[in-house]
């Protein structure tokens, strides 16, 4: 009897410890991932002060090294970005930022990851209409994800703060153009241009301040290595002067804005008895100028 008894309580416990077991490795009969960031850090709320502007019970996640969305944009996404769109366009005297963020790895292998995170999402936003002096964009180093991790989650920051005068917003801009300038490379048979987001963040600043300074105009100079016979390398900077030039007039820029000349192998930036050192040197770059100097 009492044999009888204990097996089966025996059994019982077993079981009991079986399923317990289950119920901390599966959910629902689907495996979580070991790399899976628990889903209290999913939610995202979006305020402008004390109004709720937005929440999604998931954030926007990228994948590791990668500026493309984990997913394709999911309704209840697409939803959320219209009403962030919806309210700067009830509330033009407020800006919002995006902040997107990277890992410290990600930073080492690609410094522009965490704009070109935001820039995304910034370019989701002016399919509403939304102007893009409304949507800033920065990045920042995440003191919440791992390295180790291939997903990061909740890689957008959104907030809000109060529209800069137009001058003071066009100082700004018009400051930071002028600490800078792009410049684009190029292989030795290559016929077109990627601008990093960087880049292209700079080429939206600039549009800003042409319209704001009629005094401004861009210039457009094109480099090559020494390979080859100098007039030909004239020949061949002026071209890829003009192709940026095209790319420009593509986004918007007025003709009339821009001035190119050629400069060949003059003026290289690295040595030329390297490839790398002439890859450096196969480039265009483009820069604010005086319209006076332009004119000339």
């Amino acid at each position: 009897m009492t044999l009888k008894l204990i097996f089966p309580s025996c059994l019982l416990i077993a079981w009991i410890g079986f399923c317990a077991y289950l119920s901390k490795n599966r959910c629902c009969g689907n495996e979580l991932p070991e790399e899976t960031i628990p889903l209290s850090s999913d939610r995202l709320s979006i305020q402008d002060r004390s109004t709720l502007v937005a929440k999604m019970e998931t954030g926007f996640d990228f994948p590791a090294q990668r500026a493309n969305l984990l997913h394709p944009i999911s309704a209840q996404q697409l939803k959320t970005l219209r009403r962030l769109a919806d309210y700067l366009a009830t509330h033009p005297e407020r800006r919002l930022t995006l902040t997107g963020y990277y890992t410290a790895q990600e930073k080492h292998r690609n410094a522009d990851l965490g704009l070109a995170r935001a820039l995304l999402l910034k370019q989701e936003l002016q399919h509403f209409g939304i102007p893009a002096l409304q949507v800033a964009t920065r990045q920042d180093m995440s003191s919440s994800q791992s390295d180790e991790l291939p997903i990061l989650k909740n890689a957008i920051r959104f907030d809000f703060e109060a529209m800069p005068a137009p001058q003071q917003l066009t100082q700004e801009m018009q400051t930071a153009i002028n600490d800078q300038k792009v410049i684009l490379h190029f292989d030795v048979a290559e016929g077109s241009i990627e601008p990093t987001p960087t880049q292209l963040a700079y080429f939206e600043q600039l549009q800003h301040c042409l319209t704001n300074y009629p005094t401004q105009s861009i210039k457009i100079t094109g480099y090559t290595d020494d390979q080859g016979q100098p007039r030909q390398n004239v020949r061949l900077g002026r071209e890829r002067a003009l192709m940026v030039k095209n790319y420009l007039l593509d986004m918007g820029f007025s003709k009339e804005d821009l001035f190119t000349e050629s400069a060949g192998e003059r003026d290289p930036i690295s040595s030329n008895t390297s490839a790398a050192g002439r890859a450096k040197n196969r480039r265009v770059e483009v820069e604010l100028i005086s319209a006076e100097i332009s004119a000339r």
